[in-house]
């Protein structure tokens, strides 16, 4: 009875969903234009405050690029990445350029 119990509940945390703690990604508001610094935010699904006071956001390192084999271009270097509310009270990643 204990083992069959037991199976039960191993099963049960198996197939439970363990993105169901992870911070989502929303849209991206673009603020800036065409051949402007980048300014733009990416709103922050299922944040909550310890959520963002425990997030880093930053973009990842060259050699991740190349083992996805993709290029690494120049222009990606200077991105800051800053959580923060929005104006509208969302809570959002902004990303800008220098």
């Amino acid at each position: 009875m204990f083992k069959r119990k037991f199976c039960l509940a191993a099963l049960l945390a198996l197939l439970s969903p363990a993105a169901s703690f992870a911070l989502g990604l929303g849209d991206i508001h673009l603020k800036s234009a065409l051949n402007a610094p980048l300014d733009a935010e990416i709103d922050l699904v299922g944040a909550n405050a310890e959520d963002l006071a425990g997030l880093k956001a930053s973009l990842a390192e060259r050699d991740a690029f190349t083992r996805g084999g993709l290029d690494y271009p120049s222009f990606l270097g200077p991105l800051s990445f800053v959580t923060e509310k929005a104006a509208d009270g969302r809570n959002v990643l902004h990303v800008h350029s220098a």
